[in-house]
């Protein structure tokens, strides 16, 4: 699959599905790779505003995240000690997020990634009634400073 960007439209494989839109954007699913052991989302998000920042979160499960577009795409997260960190992303490189790390991406203009995450960790979590995803009230680029 080779998501783009063409004439200000997303072109993305049909076979994804679109479990949450905003005006800014759409994260896909991708069923595909549930036999796998692996759940795939692709984040397809643009911005008019200067800089938009996702709200920090964690989840039950480790993830790799892989940036395919996008400038100016930083990464904070928590170190278990609680020092905040901020990163540069580099479009084509993978960057792993370990379980239960608070994170919070920031970017301009517009982004493409993709997550890989277990499948099995999500489905254990969601058997249990535990939430998946936890959204935090800190803002990690604010304390980073």
């Amino acid at each position: 699959m080779n998501p783009r960007w063409t004439d200000g439209l997303l072109h993305v494989d049909r076979r994804q599905v679109a479990i949450k839109k905003y005006d800014h954007g759409t994260i896909f699913f991708d069923p595909n790779f549930l036999g796998s052991g692996y759940a795939r989302k692709l984040y397809a998000v643009s911005s008019a505003e200067p800089t938009s920042r996702g709200r920090a979160h964690r989840h039950v499960a480790a993830h790799l995240v892989h940036l395919i577009e996008g400038a100016n795409v930083r990464l904070a997260y928590q170190e278990p000690d609680g020092r905040p960190i901020v990163m540069r992303l580099e479009p084509g490189y993978f960057y792993y997020v370990p379980s239960n790390i608070p994170h919070q991406f920031e970017f301009e203009g517009r982004m493409i990634s993709e997550e890989f995450s277990s499948s099995t960790a999500f489905i254990a979590s969601v058997a249990a009634g535990q939430p998946t995803k936890e959204i935090l009230e800190t803002d990690l680029f604010t304390i980073s400073k």
